[in-house]
């Protein structure tokens, strides 16, 4: 019994072992190789020649052979040209919207220049340098005197006017002993009681500044007339050099009147000013420049 168990333990282990003896035999074994195809025979003559596959007809002598078959070059290949990017769409400008013009004003049409009567009334003065030029006698009160004026004005186009003017300056010069600074002759006691009288026509221009204001230039040429004397009596001989300003002078005697060099003058007038109209019946101007002298002055005017 215990003889069978042990045979029956020996067994498995008995097949496995031959079983891997014939796995190691199997693998050691060569394998039989492919079968090759069989050699082509090449005949070659015994006086030289070409060689030849048995059975084919050889070429006649002095044949030649066929150039050998060129390889057929192949065409390029197509270089398809790379996929053009798609190109992004137009930018318009941006156009901003027009803006809605200016509106129009439409301009009041100039109300035509109507005639006036102007009256006109300033202080005047005669510079020393231009009286000098008349007179020897360089020493002197200063000039002074008041323009009066009244003026016509005759309507032109647009806003301008022709003024027909008359006017008075009546001089305001003290009684006072005139001499000449470069001269030793004794002085004169002068009295002037003189009138200048203007005769004149006047170019007046007005521009607008405003609806009411205008600014205005006046230029004017006429006839100044002397009315009246220059009365001078002698001083005292006694007068000393040094004391030629308070000299006195004979009450009576000697009494004469100055010769002048002419009682006609030209009369000229440049100035330039500002007229405001608070109605359209008046106007109120100022002007300042020459007027027979340095002239400022100051009117209203009357329109009809």
């Amino acid at each position: 019994m215990h003889d069978q168990t042990a045979r029956r333990g020996k067994e498995p282990r008995a097949v496995a072992l031959a079983a891997l003896v014939f796995a190691v035999l199997l693998a050691a074994c060569p394998r039989p190789a492919k079968a090759e195809p069989p050699l082509t025979p090449l005949e070659l003559q015994s006086e030289g020649g070409t060689p030849h596959i048995p059975g084919e007809a050889l070429p006649p002598p002095g044949a030649r052979l066929p150039p050998p078959a060129q390889p057929q070059a192949l065409p390029p290949p197509k270089v398809e040209p790379p996929p053009k990017k798609p190109e992004p769409p137009p930018t318009l400008p941006v156009i901003a919207p027009p803006r809605p013009p200016p509106p129009i004003v439409a301009r009041q049409p100039v109300a035509p220049q109507r005639p006036a009567l102007e009256v006109s009334i300033g202080p005047m003065w005669i510079p020393q340098a231009a009286w000098n030029v008349v007179s020897r006698l360089d020493h002197h009160p200063d000039l002074f005197g008041l323009g009066i004026d009244m003026a016509w004005h005759i309507p032109l186009s647009g806003k301008n006017s022709l003024a027909i003017r008359g006017g008075v300056a009546l001089p305001n010069v003290p009684a006072a002993n005139w001499y000449a600074s470069s001269s030793t002759s004794l002085p004169m006691w002068t009295v002037v009681n003189l009138a200048l009288i203007d005769l004149a026509v006047d170019y007046v221009h007005r521009s607008a500044l405003t609806d009411r204001l205008d600014w205005t230039w006046r230029a004017g040429l006429g006839v100044l007339v002397l009315a009246g004397d220059v009365t001078r009596t002698e001083v005292l001989p006694t007068c000393a050099p040094d004391k030629r300003d308070t000299c006195p002078h004979w009450r009576y005697v000697a009494d004469g009147k100055a010769d002048l060099l002419s009682r006609v003058w030209p009369a000229v007038r440049l100035t330039t000013g500002f007229e405001w109209s608070p109605t359209p019946s008046t106007a109120l101007h100022i002007d300042a420049g020459l007027r027979d002298g340095l002239y400022l002055g100051a009117g209203g005017a009357l329109r009809f």
